[in-house]
C-alpha cells in the first residue's frame, strides 16, 4: 500500500515537472533571445564593483551563422557564434578563442579557451597567501608577495538554462573555470579581481541564478542569486542582490544596455554588501 501511494506521488510530481517545463517552452518568447541574422557582431561591456573593488572591460568580436534559418519561437534564435573575446581588468588582460552555440531558445553554452596575462601595475596582482587559511582582507594582502608577470591558460565553460513565463523570466548560468598558471609555484594564493583561493593548477565552480520581471521591452528587474567556490580550498561566498537592466535601441544596428545590482553576502570572507554597475554596447557591422 505504502509502494502504491509512493509511486502515484512520484507519478503526480512527475505530471507537475513535465506541465512546468512544458508550459515555460510553449511560452518562451524573444525576451531572452532574437531571431538570428548573419553577420559580425561587436560588444563592449565596462564593468564595476565594490566589495571587493574592481573593473573591466570586455570585448567581443564574433561572426553569428544561423543554425536553422526557420521561424518558431524555440528555432528563429538558434546560432553558432564564433570569434574572440579579450577581458581587460587592473590586475589581468585574457585574450581568448570565443565559441556559443544556442541550439534551442531555452538553453546555449559558451565556451572560451585563452592566455591570461596578469601584472602588478595597480598594486592588484596575485597574492602568494603564506597558507591556506592566510586572511584576505585589504591589509593583509598589502603585505604579501605579488606576481609581477604571471601567465595563465585558461578555459571557461558556461552553460545557461532560459525560460519565460508571461513577463517571469527565469534563467541559470553554471560556469567552469580551469587555470593552469605556468608562472606559479605557490600552494595558496588570490587574486582580488576572482574573489577566490586557488592553486597554480585549478579550477573554480560559478553559479548565478536570475528571476525577473519583464516591465516592458526596455526596462526588467528582479533577483540574482550568485555562488563562487573553489573545491581545493573549500572556499566558497554566497551573494543575493537585487538587478535593474534597462535597454536602448538606437538603432537596429546599435543597443545600449545597463544593469545595476545591489545586494549582499550571505558568506563571505571579509565583505557583508555587494555593488555592481555594467554598461554594455552592442553594434552590428
Amino acid at each position: 500500500m505504502r509502494k502504491q501511494k509512493a509511486i502515484v506521488l512520484f507519478d503526480k510530481r512527475l505530471r507537475s515537472l513535465m506541465l512546468i517545463l512544458f508550459t515555460s517552452i510553449f511560452f518562451t518568447t524573444n525576451v531572452w533571445a532574437e531571431k538570428a541574422e548573419k553577420g559580425f557582431v561587436l560588444t563592449n561591456t565596462l564593468k564595476g564593483r565594490a566589495n571587493p573593488a574592481g573593473g573591466a572591460l570586455e570585448t567581443i568580436l564574433y561572426y553569428r551563422i544561423p543554425l536553422f534559418g526557420k521561424d518558431g519561437r524555440l528555432w528563429e534564435s538558434a546560432h553558432v557564434d564564433i570569434g574572440l573575446s579579450n577581458y581587460l581588468s587592473p590586475a589581468f588582460n585574457t585574450t581568448s578563442i570565443y565559441l556559443n552555440i544556442e541550439p534551442i531558445a531555452i538553453f546555449d553554452v559558451t565556451v572560451t579557451y585563452g592566455v591570461q596575462a596578469g601584472y602588478d601595475v595597480f598594486n592588484r596582482g596575485i597574492s602568494r597567501l603564506p597558507s591556506d587559511t592566510s586572511p584576505t582582507d585589504a591589509d593583509s594582502l598589502d603585505t604579501y608577495s605579488r606576481g609581477a608577470a604571471d601567465l595563465a591558460y585558461v578555459t571557461k565553460i558556461a552553460p545557461r538554462i532560459k525560460l519565460a513565463l508571461g513577463p517571469i523570466l527565469l534563467a541559470h548560468v553554471f560556469r567552469y573555470n580551469a587555470y593552469d598558471f605556468t608562472t606559479i609555484n605557490n600552494k595558496s594564493n588570490y587574486m582580488i579581481e576572482l574573489d577566490t583561493r586557488f592553486t597554480a593548477k585549478d579550477y573554480m565552480l560559478e553559479n548565478s541564478s536570475f528571476v525577473l520581471y519583464q516591465f516592458n521591452k526596455k526596462f526588467r528587474a528582479g533577483l540574482n542569486y550568485y555562488n563562487i567556490s573553489t573545491p581545493s580550498h573549500n572556499y566558497t561566498s554566497n551573494r543575493l542582490s537585487v538587478l535593474g537592466n534597462y535597454k536602448h535601441n538606437f538603432s537596429e544596428k546599435l543597443q545600449l544596455s545597463t544593469t545595476l545590482l545591489a545586494g549582499y553576502y550571505l558568506s563571505h570572507e571579509n565583505y557583508t554588501s555587494f555593488f555592481a554597475l555594467l554598461c554594455g554596447v552592442s553594434s552590428k557591422l
